[in-house]
């Protein structure tokens, strides 16, 4: 909320005032306001977790995974070092290693750039949003380039984490149709995407083309029973295409194995564009969020378990002015440690005068995507987007991306995205 002023008019006793019951109005709102801050986390009491030398620290994700010593924070981040523009011929997927408590790192991998070999070599192409997950034992890391999904699993079993190496490059493969409809475990490779599409939807469409993958969702998967819940989002913005088709996948063994499930929002007559989506569980229905090419966050809703979709009004949060880009969601396990609810991290609209680009990231706790609360708010100097969510034994953390450094030495100009940053929120 912005400052709520009282006009005191420009003589005594005139009429340009502010009336009594609307400046008492604006009086209770000013402190309404300072007394919710006292429950905010304003970009204080963060850590850098990025090396001074990324010029572009973007697209982190956070995990949190207890061992039988120690705790550790997991961070994966995408890394371009060699000038300031986002896609660089250098740029590198980092994961490091810290102990949770002390935030002393414990291990620092360049798991994933363009050249490198093992088992298989990693081809020349730009790749963007580096995901993890638990399974089992295993860290399971996935690179998504325009050739296809690749894997790299590091056994967590020893609690050293300074001894863990990571294994070989494979091809991820999925479950999805083939020409005749078949369900067909395939390469997560471009042809195979416009395959499934193409058998899906009935149709042939540019759109099918040269699809590049994105595992997106990875902060906490969705489960409900057994089941897994995940986004793969089929993307054209590596190839400068306009398409963004976001697939529900699922997994019934841990993440072992995964299979396309439906297309969300997206059919011949209405080609919607919906991308960064999170899947989310309230009772036994999904939900899924998304940001789309306005300055409105998409949301879908099925109640079978993903077969089927419906849209639903643009999600809004009262009058905080949310704006698009990247918003996030998890399913969290409420105080009483067996309820889910939903935690939502959104850009709103900057609440700094002298910047008004994105700023300002809230974040919000719903149970049914119609009432919000605010669990707090985080606002910087510069940029603070991308987030990703954790929660793990009733705390929350958050990692986002920020800048430390304005472009040209000019604020007004904007900042670089050059920062990971990680905060406990609660």
């Amino acid at each position: 909320m912005s400052q709520k002023t009282i006009n005191i008019g420009t003589a005594v006793g005139d009429t340009s005032a502010t009336d009594l019951r609307t400046g008492g109005d604006n009086i209770n709102k000013n402190f309404s306001e300072l007394y919710l801050q006292r429950g905010r986390t304003l970009d204080l009491n963060s850590f850098v977790v990025s090396d001074t030398a990324d010029l572009y620290a973007h697209n982190s994700q956070i995990l949190i995974n207890r061992l039988t010593d120690k705790t550790v924070l997991i961070v994966m981040y995408l890394s371009d070092k060699s000038s300031r523009a986002e896609w660089q011929t250098t740029q590198k997927a980092v994961l490091k290693v810290y102990e949770l408590t002390t935030k002393t790192l414990l291990k620092s991998f360049d798991i994933f750039y363009r050249g490198l070999s093992a088992g298989l070599t990693m081809p020349n192409e730009l790749f963007d949003a580096p995901r993890m997950y638990i399974s089992g034992t295993n860290l399971m890391c996935v690179c998504c380039m325009p050739s296809g999904i690749y894997l790299r699993t590091i056994d967590m079993t020893n609690t050293d984490p300074s001894t863990w190496t990571a294994g070989n490059i494979t091809t991820l493969q999925m479950t999805m149709k083939n020409s005749s409809g078949v369900d067909t475990l395939s390469d997560c490779v471009a042809a195979n995407f416009k395959t499934h599409l193409e058998y899906v939807l009935g149709d042939t469409n540019d759109a099918y083309n040269n699809l590049d993958p994105c595992f997106r969702n990875l902060d906490r998967i969705t489960v409900i029973g057994s089941t897994w819940y995940s986004i793969l989002e089929l993307t054209g913005q590596l190839h400068s295409g306009a398409y963004n088709i976001p697939v529900l996948i699922k997994s019934t063994n841990s993440g072992v194995a995964w299979q396309f499930v439906s297309l969300i929002g997206y059919t011949t007559s209405a080609r919607n564009r919906t991308f960064e989506a999170s899947v989310v569980a309230i009772g036994t229905d999904l939900h899924v969020i998304g940001r789309t090419i306005t300055t409105s966050i998409a949301h879908f809703v099925s109640t079978d378990s993903g077969a089927t979709w419906s849209a639903v009004s643009s999600l809004s949060i009262g009058d905080y002015g949310v704006l698009s880009a990247k918003p996030t969601a998890i399913n969290y396990y409420k105080s009483d440690s067996t309820t889910k609810d939903v935690l939502l991290a959104v850009s709103l609209t900057s609440e700094l005068t002298e910047n008004t680009y994105r700023t300002t990231l809230g974040l919000f706790t719903t149970s049914d995507f119609v009432s919000f609360v605010e669990v707090a708010k985080i606002v910087t100097n510069s940029y603070v987007h991308y987030p990703s969510l954790c929660q793990f034994s009733r705390m929350l953390y958050l990692s986002y991306t920020k800048g430390m450094k304005f472009l040209n030495d000019t604020p007004s100009s904007g900042s670089d995205r050059d920062t990971i940053a990680v905060t406990r929120v609660y």
